[in-house]
């Protein structure tokens, strides 16, 4: 299940806390996950 808001994108998979991504300009996604325990950047191909 997942939510745009403005530039962030939260998504419960199911997790004691959500995975949020942030819209960079450039187009890629920052996203956090586990509560900000790890870091993801996505990057369009």
């Amino acid at each position: 299940m997942g939510r745009v808001d403005g530039r962030v994108v939260t998504v419960n998979w199911g997790s004691a806390t959500p995975v949020v991504y942030v819209w960079m300009p450039d187009g890629t996604l920052h996203g956090t996950w586990d509560g900000g325990l790890a870091l993801e950047k996505l990057t369009p191909g």
